[in-house]
This record gives structure tokens, sequence and C-alpha cells, in this order.
């Protein structure tokens, strides 16, 4: 009996211990709604690029990308690495305005860099990019 308590509490142990490592990070934007964005600018280095946009589909899907983005901890090594820079500038329908970078493997939200998963922030440079592309 006392070895059946003791599997049973170990598992308890176990399948909390996961759900924990499941959920580190934090989404900063899962409560983001498309409607709180009125345009946003993209900036590309390179190749040294810029534009705005204020259509609805291309709102929507960026606030979706950046709902999947988690991000870990606090890191500003980034300044130390060499790749494309993809910022998205938000302007938001209360007057505010966020500056989220993809830098992979970091995202730095008004300048505070964070070590986030790769798929995501990929996402998100590739969604600039494809935008970049859709207009040339």
């Amino acid at each position: 009996m006392k070895k059946l308590l003791f599997v049973l509490l170990y598992g308890c142990i176990c399948c909390f211990l996961l759900g924990c490592k499941s959920d580190n990070g934090a989404k900063v934007f899962r409560d983001l709604n498309a409607r709180d964005v009125s345009s946003f600018t993209v900036t590309l280095l390179p190749p040294a690029a810029e534009f705005t946009t204020d259509d609805e589909t291309s709102i929507s899907e960026l606030v979706d990308i950046l709902r999947e983005i988690t991000l870990l901890e606090s890191d500003d090594s980034y300044r130390d690495y060499n790749g494309q820079w993809v910022e998205f500038q938000l302007k938001m329908n209360d007057g505010g305005v966020r500056t989220i970078a993809a830098y992979n493997p970091f995202i730095i939200i008004d300048g505070v860099g964070y070590q986030t998963e790769y798929a995501p922030c990929e996402k998100l440079n590739a969604f600039g990019n494809a935008l970049y592309d859709s207009l040339s």
C-alpha cells in the first residue's frame, strides 16, 4: 500500500512539474486584438526598407503571430549578433506605440531584448519579408 501511495504521489509530482515546464515563458501579446491596432510600420535591415500599412488583413495576421510569441528570459545579448532586423512599430488606437523586433532567437519589445522560441520569431520575420516582397 505504501509503495502504491509513493508511486501515485511521485506521478502527481511529475505531472505537476511537466505542467509548469510547458507554461514557462510569457505570452505578453495574448490579449492583443486586431481592433487595438490602427496601423503598423515595418523596417527591414537589410535591405534598409520601411513601409507602413493599415490593411486590416495584414494587421490581423500580425496580431495572430504576435499572440504566438513566448518570451523566455530577458537578454540583451542580441546586440552581439548579426542578422536581419525586422521591426514592427504598432500604432495603437489608444494613441500608444509599441515596437517589436524579430531578431531570432530574440524578440526586442520597446528596446528590451528577450530570448524566445525559434518558430514564432521566424514566422514574424517571414511575415515582414513577405509583406515587403508583395510591395516590390
